[in-house]
């Protein structure tokens, strides 16, 4: 996984959050989602750089 990437699927996969009365933290959550949606965000664009380039090529038919 790329360096400036949050988390790793093994971080995700592990990650508990802890309950309180009414359920589990919602800050807690929250913070999780937001690391989630960044790595997401910067994976759409990596993907996006790299399907610019294929096309971008001299050997492209």
């Amino acid at each position: 996984m790329a360096k400036d990437m949050n988390l790793t699927a093994q971080e995700i996969y592990e990650k508990e959050f802890h309950v309180d009365l009414k359920g589990y933290a919602p800050a807690e959550v929250d913070e999780f989602l937001d690391m989630i949606i960044e790595d997401y965000q910067k994976y759409d664009e990596k993907v996006e750089e790299l399907g610019a380039r294929e096309f971008d090529t001299p050997f492209h038919n």
